[in-house]
């Protein structure tokens, strides 16, 4: 009898024991939460203005691209940008040079010999605007005259008188008024594109002649060699 009371005891304290060890258990296990972080305005702000600084293309890009469409030395486009009114604008930038650099560049070789160049020639013999002109255009060196810019100011001039022919081409042409007058393919007035192109090579370039030249009769043709 005594032994099935001490039985009972020991199961009793068992099982309290038992039970305490899984509250404790319970107790210790760590919690788990989640929690969302929202950056703060200063940092999107940041984030944002980095984004654009990215987007905006560099002032040497920039000088290289102008250089590209004018043919202006380095420093030169360099100004143009960094100039009050153009602010890193390129189109704004090819104008400011326009008004400036082809200006001083003009008057700074004005007067220097020129005895090399090229002729242009452009030959048109369709239906009844059979027409041919001739564009003689110098420049001061032979390696200006055969750089791009000055070949296609030449064939730009030629082009334009032949454009421009009337019925009254047996009269010589007036280079100063064909010149302020007359423009481009492009929409340009010659005289503009003259300056361009001694901004580019900065040399002087004089557009010597011009000559319009139609058939006699109807069944000739013009010929270029």
């Amino acid at each position: 009898m005594m032994l099935s009371s001490a039985a009972r005891q020991f199961r009793s304290i068992a099982r309290t024991t038992t039970l305490t060890r899984c509250a404790l258990a319970a107790s210790s296990t760590p919690t788990h939460s989640l929690s969302i972080v929202t950056p703060s305005s200063s940092a999107s702000s940041c984030f944002s203005s980095s984004q654009q600084q990215q987007s905006q293309p560099s002032t040497a890009s920039l000088v290289k691209q102008l250089r590209e469409l004018t043919g202006a030395p380095m420093m030169e486009c360099k100004k143009a940008l960094s100039a009050e009114e153009v602010q890193n604008d390129i189109s704004k930038a090819q104008e400011w040079l326009r008004k400036h650099g082809s200006a001083k560049a003009s008057s700074k070789v004005a007067g220097r010999e020129a005895l090399e160049g090229l002729v242009g020639i452009h030959i048109s013999n369709k239906g009844g605007s059979k027409v041919a002109t001739l564009a003689k255009v110098a420049s001061e060196t032979d390696f200006a005259s055969r750089s791009e810019s000055f070949s296609s100011f030449v064939q730009s001039v030629a082009d334009a008188a032949a454009s421009n022919s009337s019925s009254n081409d047996d009269e010589p042409v007036d280079i100063p008024t064909f010149m302020t007058t007359t423009k481009n393919v492009d929409g340009q007035l010659l005289s503009e594109s003259l300056n361009d192109a001694i901004l580019a090579i900065r040399e002087n370039i004089q557009v010597d002649s011009i000559s319009i030249m139609k058939p006699s009769h109807e069944h000739s043709i013009f010929a270029g060699y």
